[in-house]
């Protein structure tokens, strides 16, 4: 199993180390590069992706496990549609050649404002009880990347429906630990807490 993506990707590392203790877990991650390359990419990130591409997919087994994630939103915003659509297919297209089990984690709440910071002003101390905290609008892109996963049989997992109960108000801690490090990767629980319930997502989808 191999994670794909950038620092989105990274934090879900030991929560899905440990939810699929039968496969050997890899990551192909780097710092700011998304799991599409795009105009506006930077020359470092150009490399990581075609590394991928070039040096990982080929590799890849019919019974290997690929799970993409990314800083979606932060791209289709300076991207058009039609852009941010056609990378979409195109990685998902190079990984189907290869497996058909590639799955999309849609976007990771970013939180509006230091989520640490607002916790102490409206608490006046570290909380202990579920918060939840004003976050970024993600949908616009989520509907994108869950759209073009449907088309190409790629299976899609939207975190926002796990973890926000409005649009823009998502969950930073729930009654037994923070999920989040800071404004929008998780903390190692978080990343457990994230991987368990897509592994009970593969089981009930079969």
């Amino acid at each position: 199993l191999i994670l794909f993506g950038d620092s989105e990707a990274a934090h879900l590392f030991e929560g899905i180390k440990e939810a699929f203790p039968e496969r050997h877990v890899m990551q192909f991650t780097g710092s700011s590069c998304r799991a599409i390359n795009y105009s506006k990419n930077t020359r470092r990130c150009q490399i990581f992706y075609s590394l991928f591409a070039t040096q990982i997919i080929p590799k890849l087994k019919n019974d290997d496990f690929v799970l993409i994630s990314s800083n979606w939103w932060n791209t289709h915003r300076i991207i058009s549609e039609d852009e941010f659509a056609t990378q979409l297919r195109e990685i998902f297209s190079n990984i189907l050649n290869k497996t058909k089990n590639v799955f999309v984690f849609t976007n990771a709440p970013g939180f509006a404002k230091n989520p640490y910071q607002t916790l102490a002003v409206k608490f006046n101390a570290v909380s202990d009880k579920t918060v939840y905290l004003p976050s970024d609008e993600i949908l616009s892109s989520d509907s994108i990347i869950e759209a073009v996963a449907s088309e190409m049989g790629v299976r899609s997992f939207r975190l926002s429906d796990l973890l926000c109960n409005r649009p823009t108000f998502c969950l930073f801690r729930d009654e037994k630990d923070y999920l989040f490090s800071d404004k929008g990767h998780f903390s190692y629980y978080g990343s457990v807490y994230v991987s368990e319930h897509f592994r009970k997502f593969l089981d009930k989808k079969g």
